[in-house]
């Protein structure tokens, strides 16, 4: 793995950014809906965690290795799947009903995208491999996820008991994904 220190020069970053970067090149409403009827197997126009995990793993045969392995594709798939529901909310048109709908399905699209590119900052900045970021690696790390924030180390450590939800002095990657939903979001 190759760890970035926040002193990583502009080339580095740009090859972070380069590296990083899944593209699922579904763009356009047109190949969003062809994919979206492809993974709607039994045709109900909305779509399960289980129809999307099996189609996006025919579909994306690259995807496990794009994303490491297949727990970490499991839980970015999740993921998206319930921050897609969250940015929509819930309504009498089933939105928030634990299904994607094709209304939904582009959001979702985008939340794999960003989730997968994240586990891979994330892991950059878990300099010592145990799968959490300490509050040393989380300041130093910021600046990879956020390069031109003026954000300072105290709102960092400020940020980080926020980010730290079960208070175990560490953040997992879901306490960082959900944090950076949020941050995306505002």
């Amino acid at each position: 793995r190759n760890h970035l220190s926040t002193e990583a020069s502009p080339a580095a970053r740009a090859n972070l950014d380069k590296d990083i970067k899944l593209d699922l090149k579904l763009q356009t409403k047109h190949d969003r809906d062809a994919f979206f009827r492809r993974l709607d197997a039994d045709g109900s126009g909305r779509l399960t965690i289980l129809e999307i995990e099996e189609g996006m793993r025919k579909e994306y045969l690259a995807l496990d290795t794009l994303i490491k392995s297949k727990r970490h594709g499991t839980l970015i798939l999740r993921r998206a799947h319930a921050a897609a529901e969250d940015a929509i909310g819930s309504d009498s048109a089933g939105h928030g009903d634990g299904k994607i709908t094709r209304e939904e399905f582009r959001v979702f699209v985008e939340y794999v995208e960003f989730f997968a590119n994240l586990w891979d900052a994330f892991e950059m900045i878990d300099v010592n491999d145990d799968g959490r970021l300490t509050l040393k690696e989380f300041v130093e790390g910021f600046d990879l996820i956020e390069p031109h924030s003026k954000i300072t180390n105290q709102e960092l450590a400020l940020e980080f008991q926020h980010v730290d939800k079960d208070a175990s002095g560490d953040i997992s990657m879901q306490e960082f994904c959900t944090w950076m939903a949020r941050r995306r979001r505002m």
